[in-house]
């Protein structure tokens, strides 16, 4: 009965884990910060070759609009039912996380997807130590989780949100509360030009 409510107790505190790293990636997809370029200059993407390190730094499909977005403690996504694995796995384009750009095709992943990719990455390594916590994770399995952690790690920093989300101290514990509102990049033209890009290279 103690193992089951420790297994319980595991689930959740890993559950929320998964929410703030989630809800941080999203946070952080692109804030309002200094805008870096590559090699000094902006350039339009036909002005690359596409060769060696000849590439631009982000992917051109347009202004993406600012949306205002509440975040919430949602139902859905959830780590262990059948449904929130299907939510998972659709956070990804239908025709794959893999653009083609340039004269030659050259493949790129975007960063957005390769986020969504290890959130779900961890997210199973979560759902299978808990449905059988005699199992052992393989080499790679727990080297693919460990790369997905430091990457969503670096990504959090990289675009650091400054946002400020007001807490409530309850018996001497900061809750952060769920109803700010943040300011982000419409995600959905990133999901559009995916789709189109893979529609021309099939």
């Amino acid at each position: 009965m103690q193992g089951r409510r420790r297994e319980r107790i595991g689930l959740a505190v890993a559950s929320l884990m998964l929410i703030v790293t989630m809800m941080l990636t999203l946070l952080a997809a692109e804030s309002d910060g200094v805008r870096d370029t590559w090699r000094g200059h902006e350039r339009s993407s036909s002005q690359y070759t596409y060769f060696a390190n000849d590439y631009p730094r982000t992917w051109e499909i347009g202004a993406l609009e600012t949306i205002h977005m509440s975040y919430e403690d949602s139902q859905h996504y959830s780590i262990e039912t059948p449904l929130g694995g299907a939510e998972w796995n659709m956070t990804l384009p239908t025709g794959g996380t893999i653009v083609y750009l340039g004269s030659q095709h050259r493949p790129f992943t975007v960063s957005m997807f390769h986020q969504l990719r290890c959130l779900n990455i961890i997210r199973t390594a979560i759902l299978e130590n808990h449905n059988d916590s005699s199992s052992h994770h393989t080499k790679q399995t727990q080297s693919l989780v460990n790369h997905c952690m430091n990457y969503l790690r670096q990504m959090v920093l990289c675009r650091t949100d400054t946002t400020l989300e007001s807490v409530r101290t309850t018996v001497g514990r900061g809750i952060t509360v769920w109803d700010i509102t943040h300011t982000c990049r419409d995600w959905t033209t990133v999901y559009e030009a995916a789709e189109r890009n893979s529609r021309e290279h099939r």
